[in-house]
């Protein structure tokens, strides 16, 4: 299940502003929402510092896999982040688009994400080396007060 951020004990609210505000409410939290967006993408695009060494494999089959596949490519057998034929540039391919009427969505077409990024799937190697889950991500925005301020300040912004 993907790591998501709600903004709580808003319904209520939410309602009465509908009937003051209209459609002007919903861009204002869409708006809000993508600004909080551009927060969890900042904090996904981080790179780690250098690649954890030695190796951990998942298992000898996965490491002789890794290898047998870069050799049938013809590619050189270290990995090299960003750079390397094989790499679909993770930390860039994050993006924020808006969702439905007030929301946000964060995402990437990297293949390989969940194996980097995903707290249920995170390999060994990628936790050793530093790369931070989804949901270690969306856990720091959410504690960090942003979504509050965004939201406030959308909601100020569109009443004046």
């Amino acid at each position: 299940m993907p790591s998501t951020i709600t903004f709580r004990d808003m319904d209520g609210l939410a309602a009465d502003l509908r009937k003051l505000a209209g459609p002007a409410l919903d861009k204002a939290l869409q708006k809000a929402a993508v600004k909080v967006g551009e927060e969890l993408q900042a904090r996904l695009q981080r790179y780690p510092g250098p690649s954890h060494q030695p190796v951990k494999w998942a298992s000898r089959k996965q490491q002789m896999w890794y290898y047998a596949t870069r050799r049938e490519q013809g590619l050189p057998l270290k990995y090299t982040r960003q750079g390397d034929p094989m790499s679909q540039r993770l930390g860039p391919s994050w993006e924020v688009r808006k969702w439905g009427n007030s929301g946000a969505i964060v995402g990437t077409r990297a293949t390989y994400a969940p194996w980097v990024q995903s707290a249920e799937k995170q390999s060994a190697q990628h936790k050793a080396t530093g790369w931070i889950t989804a949901d270690e991500a969306v856990d720091k925005v959410d504690k960090s007060g942003i979504v509050g301020r965004h939201v406030r300040a959308e909601i100020a912004s569109m009443l004046a």
